[in-house]
């Protein structure tokens, strides 16, 4: 199923640290997580940008007409019945809609079997394009999070640690699937639990995609992935890790 995500080129955010106003732009790894989500799947994942006064206000976000009333910058429908929508008459938008019914209408006429030419739209394969330059525009050759709270090592300094919880009723040795990769990416995230299982909405499935996945299903990775609360050391010597953490039951 095509799938849209609508999320704001930036946002702005108080620091009261040292009293400032910025913007918090995009982080461009989420358009390569959408590429990958592509080329995975063959089926639409596209994004759009929540409206905001970024490109008007960007030297002096404060200004933005949006700032005082607490939108962050961003633009919201006044209508009662669209409340806490983006605003529709935006460019973004309207091209958002555009695709909408042009995947509807192709729908509608040739059955479900036009899902599979959907990314060969030009109005798809457009913004696909469109995608992949705000990524290189963004990326500027530097790792963004939250890669760069990866580390990748031989899967068995994961299950060399995790023998120490062995018991007689299991061993992980026989985990055949976690042994049938020869590689494990530990995802470092030194944070407070949250309810919702991910520290950062959306992070651990980007990861998953861009460094991981290779098919459809989970089991379609040709690395392992393993969320690590705390800073982990890897222990050369003994082939394992070293996991240190603090706030993991903080309250």
């Amino acid at each position: 199923m095509p799938s849209f995500y609508i999320y704001p080129e930036a946002t702005i955010i108080d620091r009261q640290s040292n009293n400032s106003t910025r913007w918090d732009q995009i982080n461009p790894t989420v358009f390569q997580a959408m590429e990958s989500v592509m080329d995975i799947y063959q089926i639409p994942s596209l994004l759009f940008y929540y409206p905001t006064d970024f490109r008007t206000h960007q030297n002096n976000p404060s200004s933005s007409p949006n700032y005082a009333n607490s939108n962050k910058g961003t633009k919201r429908e006044t209508r009662v019945r669209y409340a806490g929508c983006p605003l529709h008459t935006d460019s973004e938008m309207q091209d958002l809609f555009s695709i909408l019914n042009s995947i509807i209408t192709d729908i509608e006429t040739n059955g479900l079997q036009a899902r599979n030419n959907l990314l060969s739209k030009r109005s798809i394969s457009r913004r696909r394009n469109w995608m992949r330059a705000e990524y290189h525009r963004r990326h500027a050759g530097r790792t963004w999070s939250p890669l760069t709270a990866t580390v990748e090592l031989d899967t068995d300094y994961l299950t060399n640690y995790l023998s120490q919880y062995n018991t007689s009723r299991y061993d992980i040795a026989d985990s055949e699937l976690l042994n049938s990769r020869p590689t494990t990416v530990f995802y470092k995230i030194d944070s407070l639990f949250r309810a919702q299982g991910d520290p950062y909405t959306g992070c651990l499935a980007a990861i998953d995609y861009i460094l991981c996945r290779q098919g459809k299903t989970f089991e379609d990775r040709d690395k392992n992935l393993v969320l690590v609360w705390g800073d982990l050391v890897p222990d050369h010597t003994s082939r394992t890790v070293i996991v240190n953490s603090t706030e993991m039951f903080n309250n």
